[in-house]
């Protein structure tokens, strides 16, 4: 599946994670993501989910976006879970999200994602 923003491919080769399993590893011990890659995770209902870093090997960050495809809050540069209890917070929107992309840290920025902006989902034929 590819993520437009303004009929632009932003993202070329996103894995779309349904699965409650795939959902719980996500991108755990992976050791990185190619540039225009990224991670969705798909609920059934809107819902405020909550992430945490365990396993990871990169700073990611994380889009959530409505039933819309509207993005309803960010979360930049989420950085891996560390040894000390001081970094073992877990990420949640501020608001009830129905999927949640997870892109490298600095995606954010670079593609000017903003709060109430529409990502659109295409898949490829």
């Amino acid at each position: 599946m590819r993520i437009l923003k303004d009929g632009k491919v932003i993202l070329e080769d996103v894995e779309v994670v349904k699965s409650k399993w795939k959902k719980v590893k996500g991108l755990m011990f992976r050791k990185g993501l190619p540039e225009k890659s990224g991670m969705l995770f798909v609920s059934d209902e809107e819902s405020r989910p909550g992430f945490w870093m365990l396993g990871m090997r990169f700073p990611i960050d994380m889009i959530f976006l409505n039933e819309d495809m509207r993005v309803i809050d960010v979360i930049k540069n989420v950085q891996p879970m560390k040894p000390h209890p001081n970094s073992w917070g877990v990420h949640s929107p501020k608001e009830p999200a129905k999927y949640v992309l997870e892109v490298n840290a600095g995606f954010v920025e670079k593609n000017k994602i903003k709060k109430g902006e529409f990502l659109e989902m295409v898949h490829p034929r």
